[in-house]
Order: structure tokens, then sequence, then C-alpha cells
């Protein structure tokens, strides 16, 4: 990330409170670059740009940590291996996002 993109995350004129999240969706190009070529399809050259997404998008979350920005996930395909109420934890561990302990 340019240090204007990570200036408008931690400072967002048009945001509810002010600053943005990250919301990273690996499901892009994530099976592109970890299937077998037969599975998914496609080519070398696709092959190849989605491991250079899958690069970009490690150093993006990585700088987001760096610079403090929020990270959160999405309801992509991820999600649906397991139960919402799993997903969605408090700082807590043993808590759930309703308070329920595990």
């Amino acid at each position: 990330m340019t240090s204007e993109i990570i200036g408008l995350f931690l400072e967002n004129p048009r945001s509810l409170n002010g600053t943005s999240a990250l919301i990273p969706t690996f499901q892009a190009c994530l099976p592109l670059v970890k299937l077998d070529q037969e599975v998914t399809g496609i080519n070398d050259t696709i092959k190849a740009n989605a491991v250079i997404v899958l690069g970009e998008m490690i150093q993006g979350i990585r700088a987001a940590q760096e610079h403090g920005i929020s990270i959160g996930t999405g309801p992509d395909s991820a999600l649906q291996a397991q139960a919402l109420e799993a997903h969605w934890v408090t700082e807590d561990p043993s808590a759930t996002r309703s308070g329920r302990t595990r």
C-alpha cells in the first residue's frame, strides 16, 4: 500500500467512524495458486498472475498490521466451512460474540 492509501484507511472522511478497515478476500486467488492447474483449468499466465496478486494481498495485510489499520473478514466462501458464531469471537478466545463461553 502506498502512503496515500494508508492515510485514507487511517483518516477516511467518508467513513462512518472516520477510518476504514481492510477486508482481504483470499478466495479470489488462493485456489488458483494452491490447487493444481489440472483442477482449476487455468493456464500458466493466469497462475503467474494469481501468484502476484496473492503476494500483493499479503503485503497489504502486513502493511495494515504495521500501521494499525483494522483487518476484518467478509462473507466469502471460506466462512461457509464454519458456523458464524464460531467465527465472530471477541478478544477473549473463550467467549463468543453472544457472550456464551465455549
